[in-house]
């Protein structure tokens, strides 16, 4: 019961901004794991083992019975093809938020400004 209060206590001080950030980070979460999903198993395995678990080319190349280089390699192709996939699904507004409650009282003064000239 005491880790439901202190749950409690931390969703009740969670700010609209924090939810909106971790909406986001679960949203880019999912754009990823389905971009990967596209990959072959081994551009999959290369690129989850140095960019998300953290190895190093020496490590992944060990344990994949491949070069460094070519671990490279493979880590550089799936960052294309995930690129690829990613700008191919989706348009760059629908990935990155428009903050328009600072961009338009800017705009307004801005255009304030250019009009009392």
């Amino acid at each position: 019961m005491k880790g439901a209060r202190t749950r409690s206590k931390w969703l009740i001080n969670i700010s609209k901004q924090d939810i909106n950030s971790m909406v986001r980070i679960d949203s880019y979460r999912k754009i990823i794991e389905d971009a990967l999903s596209k990959l072959d198993s081994k551009d999959q395995t290369v690129f989850a083992s140095i960019e998300i678990q953290g190895k190093n080319i020496a490590e992944v190349a060990q344990l994949l019975g491949l070069s460094q280089e070519e671990t490279f390699q493979t880590l550089q192709k799936a960052k294309n093809r995930l690129q690829i996939i990613i700008d191919e699904t989706f348009q760059p507004n629908m990935l990155f938020p428009y903050h328009d409650e600072y961009c338009n009282p800017m705009t307004k003064k801005i255009m304030n400004l250019i009009n009392n000239l």
